[in-house]
């Protein structure tokens, strides 16, 4: 007699759809959020969801647009592929965005530098 277990029970089979509607909803989930940043990125809205994971559980709120921009350039794929388009884009928004960032990096760092080297 054969004792090898059946893997066809009713257990095994409701463990299976609810894996499955699981795996359903998370990637409607993800097909919501990338749908809300594509959105925000085009102008047409200011805040996107995202979550507050100060306390025990993390909690759902809206968090502004450029915050989970900012938020997003801090993993090198998404930093790498920025500096891409300010190195080879010849659109004139991001010749603005050079200027900007130009701009913000000698505030932030000529006075620091000139006393580092005694100016």
């Amino acid at each position: 007699m054969d004792r090898t277990p059946c893997f066809n029970t009713l257990a095994t089979n409701q463990h299976l759809a609810r894996k499955d509607a699981a795996d359903s909803a998370l990637q409607d989930l993800h097909a919501e959020l990338a749908n809300d940043m594509q959105k925000a990125l085009a102008g047409l809205q200011g805040h996107v969801p995202s979550f507050n994971g100060l306390g025990a559980m993390p909690r759902e709120v809206l968090k502004s647009a450029a915050d989970e921009v900012v938020e997003a350039l801090d993993y090198m794929e998404t930093a790498a592929a920025l500096m891409l388009v300010l190195k080879d884009s010849a659109c004139p928004l991001v010749a603005n965005l050079r200027r900007a960032v130009v701009d913000r990096y000698v505030e932030s760092n000529a006075d620091s530098i000139a006393e580092a080297r005694g100016l």
